[in-house]
């Protein structure tokens, strides 16, 4: 008896759907006729869809292992050669299975929030949650489970198709995976981010609930301290990994191309870290109730923008998988969530009246909501700049004239640093202030040796940046700025966990390394975030130093010949030899460079260009160029073999080579694992004492 498991997952995935309309359907009884019992089987239904998702995406993994070819997915994103690894990845590689795994997802992040809120089911803003929750999981799933979208993983070639198939003429074996996909940072840069894109589900169905169901009280919001650091911490580390992504696989010595998917996953961030920092004001103060439904609101939204630029045509980019039919269900309920959102904040607009008001313009709730102002302008100027050239279109079919967008990247990177320069000094005085007002003592003492040390570094390194590395005035004196601002944010950090750490010393009478450890695990909220911001100070000097410093330098060398780089350092490249490597994906013409330092070689490098045997692009076997880097702290040499013209069979050929010197870029990796690092930290639970009570 032969199982059909692709018609097994199609099954899995209509019946999933069926389920969470039945999830809403169930909630809302339960709530109009205040059924518990209609509640209690809600809960068992998000298990149920949990179950039948898992089950697909299975599947769906296992026809790309088999080699089921017969699968319009599997055939376009694999074929029998592909290392299993990249295999597995098949499941988001394109937009069908990457919409499965949207799906599964947010059927786990259900599970485990409907599990912790199993007793409190009688509670009006956790039945809320739930049906909001089934209402989005019902849309994302709807997407693949309806044929009129076609958007199904589990879609067989029919027809011809078939046919060929079975005859072995056409599709006896996959397309195979984008060469460009071939790369262990984008095995797990898109899972990063659609954790962090699903998990800030949470926050949103949560507020959402409070406000149909009119509860006061801020109950949810320890409720989703977990769930909103932790998707954070991941859509943090997926950019990070896409920007490491595009370093090493796109050639041009950068981390952060001109692409609206990249923005679309910056600006969820944006927001969401505004309301990281706001909600903690709500819950000491009780202030900025209504700042933070519309900041949770935004965030959703921008979420769903994302996943919607991928899969649509509203904008041009590398990333995007075509036009569709999503792009209408994906407009529609893009529209929805805003306008009910909004409905919802303004009928209850009373309701979210502040407890206290703002006291003085000098306060530590000040600064966290000018901190949020310029995170929220930041992610406009992105959003806008993002739409631009589909805004500029949408005038044109107006009669209006249309906007030139190819000066777009230039601009955007002059406006955005000067808002950056700004929050990098918010980030060093907000911890410094008092709460409600701070006094002028206060910041004589707190600010006086951080402002010094600032000045100081911005005047000793005037003239080297200006006069020496000749960088343009306005350049010049935003990369001062940033030293600045950086300095200054530093030392405020280091001093409070200096005081942190001598108060403790005193009070219990202990060492300073036991003293430093309880107090970050006693405040790990507070402390965890200083640590990220340390991390943010280091992204910060490695945008600025990379971008402003970066090197770029073009040769032509024949074997045996080398040439001098004009950088900081004395680098010399030579090029020793080419050779030639059959492999199973793809055949390798490998060059073989030496980069000596002061004439002495610190290093063998091999840039390489691939040519793979099975995925096609433009009737031809695809080609990649892949980059040797040599990283240090203070720099990246970066080389870079383009797909050479001609004939390398001649003994005068010339060999093209891209050379890039990048400096202190490391800074930006460094920083990012110190960022996760204090995320981590803050989302602890708290540590026991060895009689067994929590001590936090």
């Amino acid at each position: 008896m032969n199982i059909d498991f692709i018609a097994i997952g199609d099954f899995s995935v209509k019946a999933a759907f069926l389920t969470s309309l039945c999830g809403v359907g169930l909630v809302t009884w339960g709530v109009v006729k205040k059924d518990s019992r209609a509640i209690k089987s809600a809960m068992q239904a998000q298990f149920a869809i949990l179950g039948l998702i898992v089950t697909a995406s299975a599947i769906l993994i296992n026809a790309f292992f088999r080699g089921d070819y017969t699968v319009e997915y599997v055939y376009a994103y694999s074929e029998y050669s592909l290392e299993p690894i990249y295999k597995f990845a098949g499941l988001w590689a394109g937009p069908k299975g990457s919409l499965l795994f949207w799906s599964l997802l947010l059927s786990i992040f259900g599970g485990i929030v409907f599990f912790k809120e199993r007793n409190s089911l009688n509670l009006r803003f956790v039945q809320g949650m739930m049906g909001v929750f089934f209402f989005v999981q019902a849309f994302y799933i709807s997407l693949i489970a309806l044929d009129e979208f076609e958007f199904s993983p589990f879609t067989r070639f029919s027809g011809l198709g078939a046919a060929a198939y079975a005859i072995g003429d056409v599709i006896g074996n996959g397309r195979g995976l984008n060469p460009q996909l071939h790369n262990y940072w984008m095995m797990i840069h898109p899972p990063c981010l659609y954790i962090g894109y699903v998990g800030l589900t949470i926050p949103f169905c949560y507020a959402m609930g409070v406000l149909l169901s009119g509860d006061k009280f801020d109950d949810w919001l320890p409720r989703i301290r977990f769930f909103t650091i932790f998707p954070w911490i991941w859509l943090t580390t997926g950019i990070i990994l896409g920007g490491m992504w595009a370093y090493i696989e796109l050639g041009w010595g950068g981390y952060w191309a001109w692409d609206p998917v990249e923005n679309a996953s910056f600006m969820p961030w944006l927001t969401g870290t505004a309301f990281l920092h706001s909600v903690i004001i709500q819950e000491r103060r009780g202030m900025f109730k209504r700042w933070n439904m519309i900041l949770v609101l935004l965030t959703f939204t921008l979420c769903t923008l994302g996943a919607y630029i991928t899969r649509g045509d509203i904008v041009e980019t590398v990333h995007s998988f075509g036009e569709s039919k999503v792009e209408d269900p994906f407009q529609t309920f893009l529209l929805f969530v805003i306008f009910a959102g909004v409905a919802l904040i303004v009928y209850r607009w009373n309701d979210l009246k502040g407890e206290n008001k703002l006291d003085h313009l000098v306060s530590k709730e000040a600064s966290f909501l000018l901190n949020n102002v310029v995170l929220l302008i930041l992610a406009g100027i992105v959003l806008v700049y993002t739409l631009y050239e589909a805004i500029s279109e949408v005038g044109v079919e107006l009669g209006l004239a249309q906007v030139e967008t190819r000066m777009l990247p230039a601009n955007y990177n002059r406006v955005m640093p000067p808002f950056f320069v700004l929050l990098l000094i918010l980030t060093g005085v907000g911890p410094m202030l008092g709460w409600r007002k701070s006094t002028l003592a206060m910041a004589k003492r707190n600010f006086t040796l951080p402002t010094i040390l600032g000045v100081l570094a911005i005047i000793g390194l005037a003239y080297p940046i200006y006069a020496i590395s000749g960088i343009p005035v306005y350049e010049g004196t935003l990369v001062l700025l940033t030293i600045g601002a950086a300095v200054f944010t530093v030392v405020t950090i280091v001093m409070e966990f200096v005081r942190g750490t001598r108060a403790r010393m005193k009070w219990k009478n202990i060492g300073w390394g036991r003293a430093l450890v309880t107090l970050v695990l006693l405040n790990r909220r507070r402390y965890g975030g200083y640590i990220a911001h340390i991390g943010g100070v280091s992204i910060f000097m490695g945008i600025c130093f990379s971008y402003n410093y970066q090197l770029e330098q073009k040769t032509q060398l024949g074997i045996g010949e080398r040439v001098t780089v004009d950088s900081f350092f004395d680098y010399e490249i030579a090029l020793n030899s080419v050779e030639r490597y059959e492999g199973t994906v793809f055949d390798r013409t490998r060059m073989n460079v030496s980069l000596f330092m002061d004439g002495n070689k610190i290093a063998d490098m091999t840039p390489e260009i691939r040519t793979y045997k099975t995925y096609k692009q433009n009737g031809d076997n695809a080609k990649t160029s892949e980059p040797a880097v040599l990283r240090s702290s203070m720099d990246d040499v970066y080389i870079f073999a383009p797909q050479f013209q001609g004939n390398p069979a001649e003994n005068d050929f010339k060999y093209l080579l891209n050379i890039y010197v990048n400096p202190f870029i490391n800074w930006i990796w460094l920083g990012a694992v110190i960022i996760i690092i204090g995320g981590l930290i803050a989302i602890l639970p708290a540590p026991f004492s060895r009689t067994g009570l929590k001590i936090g």
